[in-house]
């Protein structure tokens, strides 16, 4: 999932700075050179480490899960996992997807992968954005969490579109 997605995400770089940097000048009132280049900085980090560690993070619980079934296997009890419903597996299993011939699953699981992404990313910019931008810190966390719940729900929506047209083609 992460060579699909990954990409998907590079793509929108550009939209996501402009989104969280307009809402960040207007709701915090700085400058506008600083709060791009401070938006541009600390989304570049994120970028880099974000989505990567939501797959990693996901690839992990998947090893736990798949983990977990073995040893009930072993100890002669049912298996669970085989029974669960498909758009249950796709949720509990992001990170690899396996074959599938519909393009539902991969729109979910990349919707799913940008959840934890979001959590990480609003923390670690509202910390990055401390030592950039002039304002209280209370107000400087709360506007980019808010600033990342509106570039991630435009990510979710035009991730969500654009891979709808790729594997429609």
């Amino acid at each position: 999932m992460l060579p699909i997605a990954y990409p998907v995400v590079l793509l929108f770089l550009l939209p996501v700075i402009a989104i969280e940097a307009t809402y960040l000048r207007l709701k915090l009132r700085t400058a506008w050179w600083r709060t791009i280049r401070a938006t541009t900085i600390v989304n570049a980090v994120t970028l880099v480490l974000g989505y990567p560690l939501a797959w990693t993070l996901s690839l992990i619980v998947e090893f736990l899960l798949i983990g977990i079934e073995y040893l009930l296997f072993k100890m002669g009890l049912e298996h669970t996992l085989e029974r669960l419903p498909a758009w249950v597996s796709v949720i509990l299993f992001p990170a690899w997807l396996g074959p599938w011939d519909k393009t539902w699953p991969v729109l979910v699981v990349f919707a799913v992968l940008l959840i934890p992404s979001y959590f990480f990313s609003a923390f670690v910019e509202s910390q990055m954005m401390l030592n950039r931008l002039d304002s209280e810190s209370s107000e400087i966390k709360s506007a980019v969490w808010r600033a990342n719940l509106l570039s991630y729900a435009f990510l979710a929506a035009a991730g969500c579109i654009s891979l709808a047209l790729y594997f429609r083609r």
